[in-house]
């Protein structure tokens, strides 16, 4: 959907679902900058499951070998570099995965992918090598786009997505003005909103969500 519709907002209903069945949602969002950090969301999402202390310790003590280049919180950088090698980039990706993996296996986890259009190589990179090898785990994986930059790589990479047969896509269109006239209604505990007060919310608004709450705020 597009900008301000409720992509994000959506996904945050579900975090009582997974609260209730002692899960966890964490979110990496994508940077709109004309320098992006590689991996950025995926070091957000791996630092915050990290912090709940549900991943156990590596079979035999083995410590991370990439991945503290991105989340310095798991030890030492190798050769205290922040950028990994050709070579090691597989590993850190790799890493990347069983981190994952091991997350789901202690409980449900929802991964959500926030602002995708913005997302660089590596990330969608990860994104696209992670999901073959997580046929059995408890792992949600939900992303947002916005549809007016739906163009170009990114459209790529999601017509790559869409192959997968556990793809499921919710188009977010802008309200009409009877779902403006619900929610305002909802707001101010079912009384009678004049129809010249939703007339002027939806035409300075266009059912888009985000500017119609800005309004009623400021209204």
């Amino acid at each position: 959907g597009e900008a301000g519709v409720g992509k994000s907002t959506l996904l945050r209903q579900l975090a009582p679902e997974v609260r209730l069945r002692a899960g966890a949602l964490v979110r990496g969002r994508c940077l709109e900058a004309d320098v992006r950090p590689p991996y950025g969301a995926w070091a957000d999402i791996i630092s915050a499951l990290h912090q709940t202390g549900v991943v156990p310790p590596r079979a035999g003590g083995r410590a991370w070998r990439e991945l503290p280049r991105i989340v310095p919180e798991l030890g030492a950088a190798p050769d205290g570099g922040v950028e990994p090698s050709a070579a090691n980039k597989y590993v850190l990706v790799d890493e990347i995965v069983e981190y994952l993996r091991a997350a789901a296996a202690a409980h449900p986890v929802v991964v959500v992918l926030d602002d995708m259009q913005w997302a660089d190589a590596a990330t969608w990179d990860t994104l696209e090598h992670l999901l073959p090898l997580v046929t059995q785990d408890r792992l949600l994986v939900c992303l947002t786009i916005r549809a007016e930059d739906l163009t170009g790589d990114v459209a790529e990479r999601r017509g790559r997505l869409v192959r997968d047969e556990r793809f499921h896509e919710i188009p977010l269109e802008r309200l009409t003005p009877a779902d403006v006239t619900q929610w305002v209604e909802g707001v101010f505990q079912g009384q009678t909103i004049g129809r010249a007060a939703v007339d002027f919310l939806y035409e300075h608004s266009e059912g888009n969500p985000l500017l119609v709450a800005q309004l009623l705020r400021t209204l």
